[in-house]
């Protein structure tokens, strides 16, 4: 893949879904990691890693990488007891179609 396209492909990513930033691409593209904003009210706010993954909904091929608490400033690498909160950036690898499918189960 090109680099114009990696670019213009990260951008439409972007913008189709603000709470999403790509932040590293890998294996020419087909990889990334990203960083998810949960939002006020989400519905898996206050659920622990192992509940979230185990869903159905969420993407078999969609891995939690790290979990960053701005209002503390405390970087965690998760286990599958790390309860995810409101306002906590989830650090997310994934192909591009899990992740979109994946943000969705986030921050709904």
């Amino acid at each position: 893949m090109r680099v114009t396209d990696l670019m213009v492909n990260q951008m439409m990513v972007e913008i189709e879904n603000p709470k999403l930033r790509r932040i590293a691409t890998i294996g020419n593209g087909k990889t990334n990691i990203f960083i998810v904003s949960i939002p006020e009210n989400a519905k898996n706010a206050g659920k622990n890693i192992k509940d979230i993954t185990e869903n159905h909904r969420f993407p078999n091929n969609c891995t939690f990488v790290g979990v960053y608490n701005p209002t503390n400033e405390k970087f965690e690498t998760p286990r599958g007891n790390k309860v995810i909160n409101e306002g906590d950036e989830i650090f997310l690898i994934s192909t591009e179609d899990d992740i979109i499918k994946a943000v969705d189960f986030l921050t709904n």
